[in-house]
C-alpha cells in the first residue's frame, strides 16, 4: 500500500491495526533493505521483484 501512496495511518485503518505496528514493520523493512526512507524502500523491493509495480 506504501507503493500506493498510502500513509501510515491510511493503511492501519484498511487493515484494521493500529499505527505504531504499521511503523514497526515499516522501519523494520527500511532496515533490511538498508533504505534510508519508505520512497526507497518500495524501490528497491520492486527492483529486487519483491512486489510488484503496476505500469
Amino acid at each position: 500500500m506504501i507503493r500506493k501512496g498510502k500513509s501510515s495511518w491510511d493503511i492501519s485503518a484498511i487493515l484494521g491495526i493500529s499505527l505504531n505496528t504499521i511503523n514497526y514493520h515499516i522501519k523494520n523493512g527500511i532496515r533490511k533493505m538498508k533504505t534510508r526512507d519508505r520512497i526507497v524502500e518500495v524501490l528497491r523491493a520492486a527492483r529486487f521483484g519483491l512486489i510488484e509495480v503496476p505500469p
